[in-house]
């Protein structure tokens, strides 16, 4: 839509935790006709989260609208959006009438997932989700940070996955009607009905896709050592790694690129993660189960039959 100053802002937004289906309908709806998503985790309105802001300026992240259609209406899918404290006031400081869709999942599993997207990116740097879970209380008191981590706050697993705070600021921001909320186990029993509904509530003409695949499956690292060699050491060593490429590159050599290459494209893995031991899983049902009661009691449906 465009604001009073005839400036491009996005009609809607998806919100939710990493790997909860945000990517998935972020894809299905870049193929209709009268939507227009930009850049996903583009991450504009997050002031409370300054490492993951993408953009100098509001007129930079108006620049990923430039190829909009007229008549489309604009989509944005940022995953942070939800957990922020600032994100939804400064979204509808530029648009009263922002929509928002927000995708949930078993918070015992979103955990787990979340832990993981970290992992990927070096922002985590403990492989093991069981014993990441348990520096929670060390790293909320700012200890035992991982060097490249944007924002510590998101390494509260517990606090990231406590959907019933969120989702409650949002409905309590937001206005009426323009909130909607996709579990995603039961989206994907049903993907065209579910996308269908996201449709209707959008307002754009109800289509329906030949398939809905799955996107942006589970991923693990092969290697955290040539992770962190890729990303890691040259921020750590700098001197030395600028020393060392400069040697390398005047023999004609490319290191660098061949390693961040392999790195992307040949040290992930796509396969399930590893099942959590059942004493810690049983733990992790009994720290979401009270959150999951109080999300039941806000929705006013019941959760147990996808969650817990």
């Amino acid at each position: 839509m465009y604001t009073a100053n005839n400036e491009l802002v996005p009609d809607f937004f998806i919100m939710g935790a990493p790997k909860a289906g945000t990517t998935a309908l972020d894809s299905y709806l870049r193929k209709h006709p009268d939507v227009f998503m930009c850049r996903k985790e583009a991450h504009y309105f997050c002031t409370d989260f300054p490492g993951n802001v993408n953009f100098d300026s509001f007129s930079e992240y108006q620049k990923i609208f430039e190829d909009v259609e007229e008549g489309q209406m604009i989509g944005e899918a940022s995953v942070w959006y939800l957990y922020s404290e600032a994100a939804v006031d400064e979204i509808l400081a530029v648009n009263p009438k922002a929509r928002f869709i927000v995708m949930l999942r078993d918070p015992v599993k979103a955990a787990q997932a979340t832990h993981s997207e970290l992992l990927l990116d070096l922002r985590e740097d403990e492989p093991d989700f069981e014993k990441a879970w348990h520096l929670q209380s060390a790293r909320r008191r700012g200890k035992k940070i991982p060097f490249n981590a944007r924002e510590p706050r998101q390494l509260l697993y517990k606090d990231v996955c406590s959907w019933s705070p969120q989702v409650q600021r949002l409905l309590d921001t937001a206005p009426e009607g323009n909130v909607k909320i996709i579990v995603m186990e039961e989206f994907f029993g049903d993907p065209d009905l579910g996308y269908r509904e996201v449709l209707n509530f959008l307002g754009v003409r109800e289509i329906a896709l030949q398939n809905y695949p799955k996107v942006n499956e589970s991923k693990q690292v092969k290697s955290l050592w040539l992770l962190k060699a890729s990303r890691d050491f040259p921020q750590r060593y700098p001197c030395a790694v600028r020393v060392l490429k400069k040697i390398v590159n005047s023999l004609g050599l490319r290191p660098g690129r061949a390693l961040d290459r392999y790195v992307r494209e040949k040290n992930i893995a796509h396969k399930p993660r590893p099942r959590l031991s059942e004493p810690f899983r049983q733990q992790l049902i009994s720290e979401f189960e009270p959150d999951v009661e109080r999300l039941e009691r806000i929705l006013g449906r019941s959760l147990r039959q996808y969650w817990l």
